[in-house]
């Protein structure tokens, strides 16, 4: 349980700063929503 905590503060509420002060899991859902469009348009091309 001790990893499973740590990996969940690091991962969604701990602020890095190589990503301007946001958690990576913030990062990361930012970065899909923006990619996903593009995504959608080459699946129906």
């Amino acid at each position: 349980a001790g990893v499973r905590q740590w990996m969940e503060f690091y991962n969604h509420r701990r602020p890095h700063k190589a990503l301007g002060g946001q958690p990576p899991a913030v990062v990361y859902s930012l970065e899909i929503e923006a990619t996903q469009p593009d995504q959608q348009e080459q699946i129906r091309a």
